[in-house]
């Protein structure tokens, strides 16, 4: 039930991400084809306009959507981490099943996917980010990859250093530091292989 709990609140903090980023390409579309519509329609006047001069807003529509969405949905998360604006704001964030950055050539398959989780208003996306191990969508499935809340590993972050910090302090009779190494709960591996694998465990006074 509680991993059921975590899977809805993900995918409602995914779906609003959709649809922020979605608005972001619209309103950026939209613009743009205001603006070339203009630049065609005020010298010639409407009634003196050729048919042939829609083309000319209507081809700024179709290649500002495009750019705008590999822009978004590509060129954002590779060079800033693996988030777009709106995971920025919702606090999220991609990574591999292992934790590390994604390639480019991983996010495209999410990117194409996208169209198929987001059938009947996003309800195939949903379900599948519910009810798999690590919550993702058909496209983080092929693409191998994982979206994560950023705050919570900051805290999980902030409850390993005192933990840490605390066992340093304690000693054992023969006066030797026993320190307890965890990892944060988006890089530790878990039940669908999320994670790298932990590293074996070190004995006391190993170098």
């Amino acid at each position: 039930m509680a991993r059921f709990r975590a899977g809805a609140g993900l995918a409602l903090r995914r779906l609003a991400q959709y649809g922020l980023d979605t608005l972001l390409v619209v309103v950026a579309a939209l613009s743009v084809t205001i603006l070339s519509l203009a630049a065609v329609v005020l010298p010639a006047g409407v009634v003196r306009l050729p048919p042939q001069a829609l083309f000319v807003p209507l081809g700024a529509l179709v290649v500002t959507s495009l750019l705008g969405t590999l822009w978004v949905d590509v060129w954002c998360p590779h060079r800033h981490g693996g988030t777009t604006p709106a995971m920025r704001w919702l606090g999220l964030r991609i990574t591999t099943l292992r934790g590390g950055p994604p390639t480019p050539r991983a996010y495209l398959p999410r990117r194409l996917l996208l169209q198929v989780d987001t059938l009947f208003l996003g309800l195939v996306g949903v379900v599948l980010i519910v009810v798999t191990p690590c919550h993702q969508r058909l496209g983080d499935l092929v693409a191998r990859t994982v979206v994560v809340r950023v705050r919570k590993a900051a805290e999980d972050a902030e409850v390993i250093e005192v933990i840490e910090g605390e066992a340093a302090e304690a000693r054992t009779p023969a006066g030797e530091v026993t320190r307890a190494v965890a990892a944060p709960t988006p890089t530790r591996r878990s039940r669908c292989g999320c994670g790298p694998p932990a590293s074996p465990a070190r004995s006391p006074g190993a170098s």
